[in-house]
C-alpha cells in the first residue's frame, strides 16, 4: 500500500534524488555497455551496482543536509543531525553491500 506520508517525510529527508540517479544509471549502462543490441535485461550483479550508485546520491544527500543542520544549529548536535548520522551509516553500509553482491553475484545467490 502506497504511504505518501513516509515518501513525503523521507524526500523531505532526503531530497529528490531521481535526476541524480537516472543520470548515474544511465552513465553506468552506457559506460559497461550492459544491453547491447542482443540483451533485453540487466543482470543482477548490474542491478546491485546501480543500486550501489542510488545508494551514493542518497549520501551525498545526506551530507549536504547534515552540513545545512551544523551551520544552522552552530555545530550543535539536534535529533535530526543524529537521525541523519544513523541513516547515513545505514547508507553506507548498504551500499558496500550492493557493491560486494555486484561483485560477487553468483556466491550471492548461493547466500
Amino acid at each position: 500500500m502506497i504511504n505518501k506520508k513516509i515518501i513525503a517525510q523521507r524526500k523531505a529527508v532526503y531530497g529528490d534524488n531521481f535526476k541524480c540517479i537516472a543520470k548515474r544509471w544511465t552513465n553506468n549502462v552506457t559506460k559497461e555497455n550492459l544491453l547491447p543490441d542482443d540483451t533485453k535485461y540487466i543482470d543482477g550483479g548490474s542491478v546491485a551496482r546501480m543500486m550501489a550508485l542510488m545508494k551514493d546520491c542518497r549520501i551525498d544527500a545526506i551530507k549536504a543536509r547534515l552540513k545545512v543542520l551544523d551551520e544552522e544549529n552552530n555545530y550543535v548536535i539536534n535529533d535530526e543531525m543524529i537521525e541523519l548520522d544513523k541513516a547515513l551509516k545505514d547508507s553506507q553500509t548498504d551500499k558496500e553491500n550492493y557493491l560486494w553482491i555486484a561483485e560477487n553475484y553468483e556466491e550471492y545467490k548461493e547466500l
